[in-house]
């Protein structure tokens, strides 16, 4: 028995460029999808994937000390992005931050980053204050603010998370910020961005930091 090819075989649905406009749309969606859900290692168990390198940047640290890439260099990072007086979801991404610093407190060579979005109120001061009462370990997890520009530079056009704020700040709830984290490797680059608020993301951002880390130690091993 012959079935009949109910697809037309001439007009809109025919057209080679709209198949391959809807193959690159499908790939670009993939890619989103593999980016924003924390899915990040490679289906081999490879390394997570490349996704853009950060540009050089210098801001203070809680100990008013400069910090930036200089003092990330040769280390594997991890970046989020809070305020100290935030009201809403600030709290449960430091609780997550700490809670990694705690999982990973074997790692050496991993350093944890948290930017403030509020850098003017947030002064080296306040954000010394805001680490101990968390508990952190400023060895290991550093808490950054500075100029209000450069602090922008670095977010949005270094690690590409959003942050909404400009000039003075009259209401809180008005600053904005990407809840993701992001995982920066030994040489600046992007590897990863983690929504830790999923059970699954927080432990797939282990599971690359930690991947990452060993291909690190071997790639050292190697030059020596």
């Amino acid at each position: 028995m012959v079935i009949e090819n109910k697809l037309p075989r001439s007009g809109p649905w025919s057209s080679p460029l709209l198949w391959s406009g809807l193959a690159c749309v499908l790939l670009v969606a993939l890619i989103v999808v593999r980016q924003f859900t924390g899915g990040l290692a490679s289906a081999d168990g490879g390394s997570p994937p490349l996704l853009g390198q950060v540009p050089e940047f210098q801001l203070i640290d809680q100990a008013a000390e400069p910090f930036g890439t200089e003092q990330l260099r040769s280390q594997i990072w991890v970046a989020n992005f809070i305020f100290t007086r935030c009201p809403s979801i600030c709290p449960k991404l430091t609780a997550r931050m700490a809670e990694l610093e705690r999982r990973t407190a074997a790692l050496e060579r991993l350093h944890l980053v948290s930017f403030s979005v509020d850098p003017e109120y947030d002064t080296p001061e306040v954000l010394a204050e805001y680490a101990a009462g968390h508990g952190a370990d400023t060895r290991r997890w550093s808490f950054l603010t500075g100029p209000l520009e450069s602090v922008k530079a670095a977010i949005e056009d270094g690690l590409r998370i959003s942050m909404g704020r400009d000039g003075e700040v009259i209401n809180v709830n008005e600053v904005f910020h990407g809840p993701h984290f992001v995982l920066v490797d030994d040489r600046g680059r992007i590897r990863g961005y983690f929504d830790v608020e999923d059970p699954a993301g927080f432990e797939s951002l282990i599971a690359d930091a930690t991947l990452l880390l060993g291909d690190a130690g071997s790639s050292e091993r190697a030059r020596n």
